[in-house]
């Protein structure tokens, strides 16, 4: 296999998963400042999910303000404020790249190979990240809530091949397998290669792309090199 161009995945690809336990726990903080219960708040989260990854709010502020409107909570804008501070916090610490992650990249900047981030996030993964080690490496990032498409639709593959000037059979696309990201690569014309990690800690452990999957796969980062 050799390719002219790469598209990753951000969480469990070039970070670590998302990690429910975490995020659970940050949510539960941001609940304290909003003054709403704890389990209240995670589930209008989780009910939110389309809102928040399609960009219909701007920043997590909004989304807290639009959260709190849903559950009939009046907004108080310090505890909006404060919530926002610690949601992005928690974001900002887990966007740590995995071991092999900016080696593989730093390769692909040397060798001249074009790449892009592809991820369905809400605003919170934009409004840090300049703050986190990957943004000095990677000029293409296609986020989900700044175009208002999400995987597995072709839209935001071909959004990210467009700006690498590629076309789809020149790509390689490296995920996890989370929201059916590796069969809707594959249909767009991609070549998908599974990234096999532990999905114990995720809202979703149980994915239909990795549970039938049949394709190539590594177990670490630093095994793509050789596929280039």
């Amino acid at each position: 296999m050799r390719f002219s161009g790469v598209l990753f995945d951000l969480w469990g690809t070039l970070v670590p998963p998302f990690p429910k336990k975490e995020h659970q726990a940050a949510l539960d903080n941001c609940a304290t400042q909003l003054g709403v219960p704890c389990a209240a708040l995670r589930g209008a989260w989780l009910e939110a999910f389309g809102r928040r990854a399609l960009g219909r709010d701007r920043t997590m502020a909004e989304h807290f303000r639009s959260i709190l409107q849903r559950m009939g909570v009046e907004a108080g804008a310090s505890g909006v404020g404060a919530a926002e501070g610690v949601y992005l916090r928690f974001i900002r610490d887990v966007l740590v790249p995995v071991g092999g992650a900016l080696e593989v990249l730093r390769f692909l900047k040397e060798k001249g190979i074009p790449f892009a981030v592809v991820s369905n996030c809400g605003p919170d993964v934009p409004q840090v990240w300049d703050q986190t080690p990957l943004a000095r490496f990677c000029g293409v990032c296609v986020f989900s809530c700044e175009i208002g498409v999400l995987k597995p639709d072709a839209g935001i593959y071909h959004h990210a091949l467009s700006a690498m000037g590629l076309d789809p059979r020149q790509a390689l696309y490296v995920g996890d397998g989370s929201d059916r990201e590796l069969s809707g690569a594959s249909r767009c014309g991609m070549h998908p290669l599974l990234v096999r990690v532990d999905l114990s800690n995720t809202y979703d452990p149980v994915r239909l792309d990795v549970e039938d999957w049949q394709g190539d796969s590594v177990d670490s980062l630093s095994e793509i090199s050789a596929l280039l």
